[in-house]
């Protein structure tokens, strides 16, 4: 059932991902820096939904969830077709390279989110092998050793727990992508004929 509902969020947040033409239509009309504005906008409120129903401030159910990750992505798109206009005006003999280069962050993007979530949000205790092993009073343990190891083992104060950290990591996205994209929107911007880039290689 689990995983059920996790393909259902993941293929809603795939639709919204890869609906592009409105972005496409809006950054022909009024440029790439609205854009990665309005994307980073869009973004940051579909992740700070997500987390607000995960933290059980808004109904949390499959379908509030799913709606949310449906936004997050949606603005994601945003933002890659604005990247992908300034480059292409801007470096119209590198565009191949550059463009390449563009998707190779986006596609890697979320392994420097999952390392992010596992260095900052996840305790040692939650690590592959950071958890006690169930043959403890086999090796001749009384119940108050192995109770004293147990709560050992407990995150210390102000650690993530393993419920903690997934509702915090959403939040840390919201905030992030909402300062990132607009100082990133602050400096994208057109540039004219004259000042486009000369070819990376002869």
């Amino acid at each position: 059932k689990r995983q059920g509902t996790l393909d259902v969020v993941r293929s809603v947040g795939n639709v919204g991902l890869y609906l592009g033409l409105p972005a496409g239509l809006f950054v022909d009309r009024f440029g790439p820096q609205l854009t990665a504005l309005i994307g980073s906008a869009v973004c940051s409120i579909g992740y700070f939904l997500a987390y607000s129903s995960t933290a059980s401030f808004l109904p949390k159910s499959t379908a509030m969830v799913a709606a949310s990750y449906f936004i997050a992505w949606h603005g994601g798109a945003w933002l890659d077709t604005a990247a992908v206009q300034a480059t292409v005006k801007n470096f119209p003999l590198n565009k191949g390279v550059l463009l390449g280069l563009i998707k190779s962050f986006f596609g890697l993007s979320g392994s420097i989110v999952a390392q992010i979530y596992s260095g900052m949000f996840v305790s040692d205790s939650q690590r592959p092998g950071g958890h006690l092993s169930n043959s403890t009073m086999d090796k001749g343990c009384s119940p108050r050793d192995h109770h004293r190891e147990r709560r050992a083992s407990d995150p210390p104060h102000g650690v993530m727990t393993e419920k903690e950290g997934p509702v915090s990591i959403l939040l840390f996205l919201s905030i992030s992508i909402a300062c990132i994209g607009c100082i990133s929107a602050f400096f994208l911007r057109l540039s004219s004929p004259s000042q486009r880039a000369l070819p990376l290689a002869a």
